[in-house]
């Protein structure tokens, strides 16, 4: 995967109850997207996330107590971008959300 200047990454937070049932970011200009799947077996669930700006670029990351300069960064699914959008939207239900589109489309 190569990130070129607009670059775009598109992340959706669900969760079982409303105000807000999902939150989803709209990363920009990404400078890096490290992408870690979880291992066989084991849920995706996100119990804390971390979120930080830092020499002009946005951090996030659903580890809570990740951080750019930790010296085991790779090993966690982290993604750094230029600019970053979110919204709350309320998408309960069996509905997939995910694939291509823009912010602000179909809700």
């Amino acid at each position: 995967m190569s990130c070129g200047a607009n670059s775009k990454i598109r992340v959706l937070v669900q969760r079982q109850f409303k105000n807000p049932s999902a939150i989803e970011l709209f990363f920009e200009h990404v400078i890096r997207f490290n992408l870690v799947p979880s291992p066989e077996n084991y849920d995706s669930i996100i119990l804390a996330a971390a979120l930080l700006v830092q020499d002009g670029s946005i951090f996030w990351s659903p580890e809570g107590d990740w951080s750019p300069e930790k010296p085991n960064k790779d090993e966690f699914t982290w993604v750094s971008a230029r600019k970053l959008r979110w919204r709350e939207v309320d998408w309960l239900g069996d509905e997939l959300r995910y694939g291509p589109g823009q912010i602000g489309g179909n809700s």
